[in-house]
Order: C-alpha cells, then structure tokens, then sequence
C-alpha cells in the first residue's frame, strides 16, 4: 500500500507545482524545501482517518497547515487526496 501511494504522490507532483491544488503533505515538504530545510514537517494523527495529517513548523516555532475552509466532518478521505485548500496557522496540539 505505501509503494502504491508514493508512486500516487509522484505521479500528482507536476499538478501541485503548477496548479494552486495541493495537500498537508505537499504542502509542509515544499515549505521545507523552498525555506532551506530549517524548520520541520510534524506528522499528527488524523482525527478524520488513520492516517496522518502533516504541519510545517517555521523557524520561528510558529506551526502552519494546509487545510480545506469549513471542512465538512462527513467528507470522504479520498477527496483530501488533492485540493483547492488554504494556508493557515495550526490550532490544534502537538
């Protein structure tokens, strides 16, 4: 299964580069990434699945998501594959 969705997360790259639709995961490596690898990509455990939800914490210790607005609590996990989210700072724990 992970095979499966590394060669799904390649294969969608081209898309969150050019395109304003992403995911948490995309979201916090390419804020790595293009910040000079000096903050952090925190794992935290999906309350909407088993998997993970991904942040990004700057620098400064500031916690940052990417995240759907008024995200419906009976959506699928399969449409949080890749979306049109928004950038905003974390509210929850870590």
């Amino acid at each position: 299964m992970t095979a499966w969705l590394f060669l799904l997360w390649f294969l969608l790259m081209p898309i969150v580069l050019l395109t304003p639709y992403s995911n948490c995961w995309y979201y916090a490596v390419k804020r790595l990434v293009f910040e000079g690898f000096v903050g952090k990509v925190i794992p935290i455990a999906s309350k909407r699945w088993r998997g993970y939800h991904c942040v990004y914490q700057d620098i400064d210790g500031v916690v940052w998501e990417y995240t759907m607005k008024k995200i419906p609590r009976n959506l699928p996990w399969w449409n949080l594959i890749i979306y049109r989210g928004v950038e905003r700072r974390y509210k929850g724990k870590i």
